[in-house]
């Protein structure tokens, strides 16, 4: 196959609750096939496909070098790749409304296909990178962020050493387990921080949230847009801006698309840093809510 042939397609399926899945190949034909291929599905599953243009404004990630201004709405509904202490620095201080992110949780995680998380064995950016995360956040808001039970003590640690104020814990009870050790680990959790005195939120959600199941096809830790989007739409103004410094296949970035706000993305992983703003970028499919 000549690599000039190649093309980038989207395809979605039934079978996987309309989710989408991104490859590489000469026509439709092909790229319906490896798909298939690559969930162990039958191609009559595939309900859509779609082209995109590799040099599409808006369809490649943004080099971190390349975000030479301090103004942050040079990098708005755009995913960064980078390094997220080394990009943040380059943003304004006080400049975003709320950030919501899903850091390496610090517990060496690896996946049953062998999937691993960039800096999850080691913890010398957790201070450094809550350090920027503080700086840009505006005063009297808030930042949710998801983090490993094992490394509690360092992530509150960090927290606080930033500047932040514990003032939440939601929790999310799984349908599965997602390890088996002395107990089935069948949660995830994420402390709610403050920064500054933010006012109560008209409508307080629960502090526990179902999860939903992503299959963490485009991620090996995948979060669910229905658990972040009411997140968002709870801590976030409507015409705020959500930072996700942490940004993975850009869940976070599309749950913001998807409750009318405003969004920034980094990701250290360049491959990562593709599928989220692939996905960004992507146009909106009806039914699809873990995608």
């Amino acid at each position: 196959m000549s690599p000039a042939a190649t093309r980038r397609y989207r395809v979605r399926f039934f079978e996987l609750g309309e989710h989408e899945t991104f490859v590489f190949a000469t026509s439709e034909e092909d790229a319906i096939s490896k798909a298939a291929a690559m969930h162990y599905l039958g191609r009559t599953g595939a309900v859509y496909v779609q082209l995109f243009q590799e040099h599409q404004m808006g369809s490649r990630p943004c080099p971190g070098g390349a975000l030479m201004s301090s103004q942050t709405n040079n990098a708005l509904n755009t995913v960064v790749h980078g390094d997220c202490v080394q990009v943040m620095r380059k943003l304004q201080t006080a400049s975003v409304n709320f950030i919501l992110t899903d850091p390496p949780y610090l517990c060496r995680y690896k996946s049953r296909s062998g999937q691993t998380i960039a800096n999850d064995d080691r913890d010398e950016w957790l201070e450094p990178a809550f350090s920027e995360v503080y700086r840009v956040l505006k005063r009297d808001s808030l930042c949710v962020s998801f983090y490993g039970w094992n490394a509690a003590d360092k992530f509150i640690a960090a927290w606080r050493a930033a500047g932040f104020r514990l003032v939440g814990h939601v929790v999310f009870p799984k349908s599965y387990a997602s390890s088996v050790r002395f107990v089935k680990g069948m949660h995830e959790q994420a402390y709610l921080l403050a920064k500054g005195d933010p006012h109560f939120p008209s409508a307080p959600i629960s502090d526990v949230l179902d999860w939903e199941y992503t299959g963490n096809r485009l991620h090996p830790t995948q979060k669910p847009i229905s658990v972040l989007q009411p997140l968002i739409e709870a801590f976030c103004p409507l015409d705020g801006i959500v930072l996700d410094p942490f940004c993975g296949s850009g869940s976070t970035l599309v749950a913001a698309r998807r409750a009318g706000r405003t969004s920034v993305g980094i990701e250290l992983d360049p491959k990562h840093a593709e599928t989220a703003s692939l996905r960004l970028n992507a146009p909106e499919f009806h039914g699809s809510n873990s995608s």
